[in-house]
């Protein structure tokens, strides 16, 4: 079984998320709903796009439709990046998840599931702190298992030669998924978690610098 893929990103069990903040780090003032749809949604984009978001250094994310999806810090360490995202607009992110994907870590739902239970037992303290302010991320969400298309140059294929040829793959996932808007302004958003590594823990950090407009 891999043991390398669980990769620090921002996502949450319960329906109800993180609320959207007030310019200058004031408190939060309402939630934000987020549904299993927008949450798969999110790891499509992370692992099937040809973005490749999660490997692309000091790189804000995009905006998907309605919402902005925010990227993810794929290595130990911090990352800094900078950001203009309209000021409202709802922002999916995600602070831990682990996942696991076909055929390398299983080929049945079952070993799927199994697979992503493992991979995120590595993942613990994940954290979104905005503007100096603990944002909650409720539970970890536990997903289906779901088609993901992969797009040329997408991570699945980058990192595992077994996929090669592959048009669709099948993937499961569990972690904390948050959804917030901002308000006009500056913000410093932080994600982070830590992830057992074969050498121990590692604190895996993005940091975001704001232009909400």
């Amino acid at each position: 079984m891999r043991r390398t893929a669980i990769v620090a990103v921002a996502v949450s069990l319960l329906m109800w998320l993180a609320p959207s903040a007030s310019a200058g780090g004031a408190g939060l003032d309402r939630p934000l709903r987020l549904g299993a749809e927008v949450r798969e949604r999110w790891m499509a984009w992370a692992t099937g796009s040809s973005l490749n978001p999660v490997l692309q250094p000091s790189f804000c994310g995009e905006r998907r439709g309605k919402r902005f999806f925010l990227n993810a810090a794929a290595s130990p360490g911090t990352q800094v990046a900078h950001c203009e995202i309209p000021a409202g607009m709802p922002i999916v992110m995600t602070p831990g998840v682990g996942f696991a994907w076909a055929p390398t870590d299983g080929q049945t739902d079952q070993e799927l599931l199994e697979a992503a239970e493992f991979f995120a037992s590595g993942v613990s303290d994940p954290r979104v702190v905005l503007d100096g302010s603990r944002v909650p991320t409720g539970d970890a969400y536990v997903s289906d298992v779901i088609d993901v298309t992969l797009h040329p140059g997408n991570f699945i294929q980058t990192v595992d030669p077994a996929t090669e040829g592959l048009d669709v793959t099948q993937i499961a996932f569990i972690g904390y998924f948050v959804k917030i808007a901002l308000s006009e302004g500056s913000h410093t958003l932080i994600i982070r978690d830590t992830i057992e590594l074969p050498d121990g823990p590692a604190n895996f950090r993005y940091r975001f610098e704001i232009e909400a407009t």
